[in-house]
């Protein structure tokens, strides 16, 4: 009998686990590849606060900022978050890094999507900073990284703060806001754009766009707390006070 007839690092056998195992390599560099294109790469940046503000190449801009994590058996450790930003709100993320220094914040309540440029240029805490896993479905990002965005949002909460916004009162933001050691409330005008996401998230109808819903737009807690005139919210009428705003945000004081 040939030896070699009994090498088991020759014939049909090995060739067909070296295929796979080049496969599998290949595979692997590809995905790297596809991550590190996919990263956002920063042409301009500033230093604002505790982290950096950036555009990429597309003309998006993105905060950048560390923070640290506390995991299994109480192990911290440091993780570096890159987030969506818009150009827009940097005169807003100034004021509130300047009003912070007095510590007058305790949570600052806001729509998710601004949690995570709130806390890393103001170190403030933003009482959402991730949406829940069920409105991914209805969401523009469809995909959430929790090892390197953070854990999602409770449910109960996230579900309870979008109903107030689609169609709630400003005493039931107030009650949240306190209920919630919230002591002051951010609006944003682009959150509007995400007004059909929550529309379709809360209802489950899934309309074509935010033509449809123009007379429950109008309507909401939303597009009030950004439209009507700043001179209307007063304690005494409404359980809020304009604190700030510019032409793109709104701070709001919860009254005590």
């Amino acid at each position: 009998m040939n030896g070699a007839d009994n090498n088991p690092f020759e014939g049909g056998m090995f060739q067909d686990f070296r295929m796979l195992l080049i496969v599998l390599i290949l595979a692997s560099l590809a995905l790297n590849i596809m991550d590190f294109l996919t990263t956002a790469k920063p042409v301009e940046e500033q230093a604002l606060g505790n982290g950096v503000i950036f555009k990429d190449k597309k003309g998006d801009y993105y905060v950048r900022y560390n923070v640290t994590e506390e995991g299994w058996l109480g192990i911290k450790y440091p993780i570096t978050i890159t987030a969506p930003t818009n150009q827009n709100h940097t005169d807003f993320l100034k004021y509130l890094l300047d009003k912070n220094e007095g510590n007058n914040i305790s949570c600052i309540l806001s729509w998710w999507k601004h949690g995570h440029p709130i806390e890393g240029i103001t170190n403030l805490t933003p009482f959402f900073k991730a949406p829940e896993p069920a409105y991914l479905f209805f969401a523009d990002v469809k995909k959430w990284e929790t090892s390197k965005q953070g854990d999602f949002s409770e449910r109960g909460k996230f579900k309870e703060f979008a109903q107030i916004l689609y169609n709630g009162s400003t005493s039931e933001l107030k009650e949240f806001a306190q209920a919630n050691n919230c002591t002051t409330i951010a609006v944003f005008k682009n959150d509007l754009y995400d007004f059909l996401n929550i529309h379709q998230y809360l209802t489950s109808r899934m309309s074509q766009d935010l033509t449809e819903l123009e007379e429950e737009i109008k309507n909401s807690l939303l597009y009030k707390l950004n439209a009507k005139p700043a001179s209307e919210f007063t304690c005494q009428k409404n359980n809020l006070e304009v604190e700030y705003q510019d032409n793109f945000s709104r701070l709001f004081r919860v009254c005590s």
